[in-house]
């Protein structure tokens, strides 16, 4: 019994030092976001009783900047990703100077520029965008026009061009966006191109979009509206906002899509999936707000939750794990809220256990900053509690 203890305290200290932190840099892009992944229980042994955990340490506590961390999958940012966990200095957080439009019509012409068969979804997020700052421009945007979305146009004056991979002029980096900042000084030379990286959900390209038109209106990085042109600002802003794990749900809406890839497993796992959704919907004890809700969707891009089977980085001894990705747009080096998530099980766990490994990542993706913050059934439960009507 000792040597497993003291086997298990050594796993824990290398889970610990395992820090994958990637961040990219770029003169214009998204908000800063980070990733992050703790594995879940290990769920059984040969005579079907749980054996360990894997790192009490890191299930315990939810990752930020400073903790457990996967490479990020989009993250345009000019300024360094705080890793002291302390909260840099603050600075003000200007808006953008108001000056008459740039550009030389009334009218902006949008068009898109998508992979075939994409185009009707990709048009439907710019056309979101474009409501955002319609509705906005006055309050925040150096200036105001009437963007005008087609987007078939043979001859517009914007270009919204979805692409595998961005470019910007002056940056080698990765970037998820790119956009100029126009204004008096720099007036628009149609057709001026907005590029976004392809490859993520809805709510992420949204926001990339959101940000990359705030540019294009004439906002710089860490102006007004922070929630969106919040990128790392050096030396932190003046505005804090809440943690993903201190607001009531680390999300900015109560209703999240949820897509199930069940390719990889060999059993149906749709009603396990449910009874974990339809738990949290009933408020889960008390632990999350009862206006959320959750709606599977047909496509992965399209959800925010996307629950998989097959081969992770969870770990060898351990049948589920979950991964985030969040924003951090005050530059405290923490995450405000999360755009996209990941539980990923085990093709070999047994059918019967899948909804609580399910409900048990859902706890942590909804906000709970530790184990005891977690539902009731996924506090200290066995190997037959896992495999038992625990949602009702």
């Amino acid at each position: 019994m000792g040597f497993v203890t003291g086997l298990l305290r050594v796993v824990t200290k290398i889970l610990r030092g395992v820090l994958l932190v990637a961040f990219v840099a770029a003169l214009v892009g998204v908000a800063g976001q980070f990733a992050g992944q703790i594995p879940t229980p290990i769920d059984g042994g040969s005579d079907g009783a749980p054996t360990a955990t894997t790192g009490d340490d890191a299930t315990a506590d939810r990752p930020t900047a400073d903790g457990p961390q996967t490479t990020d999958d989009s993250t345009p940012t000019s300024d360094s990703v705080p890793t002291t966990g302390e909260s840099p200095p603050t600075t003000a957080v200007p808006r953008a100077e108001r000056t008459a439009s740039p550009w030389p019509t009334d009218t902006v012409v949008v068009a898109v520029d998508a992979p075939e068969g994409t185009r009707r979804d990709e048009s439907r997020l710019v056309a979101s965008a474009l409501d955002y700052w319609k509705a906005n421009d006055d309050e925040y945007a150096a200036y105001s026009a009437d963007f005008v979305l087609r987007p078939d146009a043979e001859n517009p004056d914007l270009v919204v061009s979805f692409t595998e991979t961005v470019r910007c002029s002056g940056h080698t980096e990765a970037v998820a966006g790119c956009a100029p900042v126009l204004n008096e000084t720099y007036r628009p030379q149609p057709p001026e191109t907005v590029q976004i990286e392809t490859g993520h959900n809805d709510r992420s390209t949204l926001l990339t979009l959101e940000h990359e038109f705030g540019h294009v209106l004439g906002i710089r990085h860490c102006q007004r509206p922070l929630d969106i042109m919040g990128s790392r600002c050096p030396g932190g802003v003046s505005v804090d906002r809440p943690d993903a794990t201190d607001r009531p749900l680390a999300w900015r809406s109560a209703n999240l899509t949820v897509y199930v890839d069940s390719s990889g497993v060999s059993h149906p796992v749709d009603e396990q999936v449910g009874h974990a959704l339809t738990y949290y919907e009933r408020g889960a004890d008390g632990t999350v707000p009862e206006e959320l809700s959750f709606t599977r969707v047909e496509r992965r891009s399209a959800a925010d939750v996307v629950v998989r089977f097959g081969d992770s980085e969870c770990g060898p001894d351990s049948p589920s794990c979950f991964s985030y990705r969040g924003r951090d747009v005050d530059g405290d080096g923490a995450v405000e809220y999360f755009v996209g998530s990941t539980v990923t099980l085990s093709p070999e766990l047994d059918r019967e256990a899948v909804g609580w490994h399910v409900g048990y990542g859902l706890g942590y993706l909804l906000g709970a900053e530790g184990r005891s913050e977690l539902p009731p059934p996924f506090l200290d439960a066995g190997y037959a509690d896992r495999r038992s009507d625990w949602w009702r």
